[in-house]
């Protein structure tokens, strides 16, 4: 959640009394005085690769060796028999 959410959700419960006002001034301090990079790091993690464009490049190498390595030892188990 960003902070304007935080604050609709404050203002919404203030209005339904469901929390008192003074809940509601200290929450609203909370919001305001957290610091925006909290939200900032939380979107640049869901963005971030877990893994780096060279390390994807060479899980694909291998796994198309693999599986031609596969067919192979395939191929020659089901010429013994």
């Amino acid at each position: 959640m960003n902070k304007f959410e935080d604050l609709e959700r404050l203002q919404y419960l203030r209005e339904n009394k469901a929390i008192t006002e003074q809940e509601f001034e200290e929450e609203k301090k909370k919001i305001l005085n957290s610091t925006s990079s909290e939200n900032t790091n939380r979107e640049s993690r869901k963005v971030k690769p877990k893994m780096k464009p060279s390390q994807i490049i060479l899980v694909i190498i291998l796994t198309i060796v693999f599986i031609a390595v596969a067919r192979i030892y395939n191929i020659w188990a089901y010429s013994w028999i």
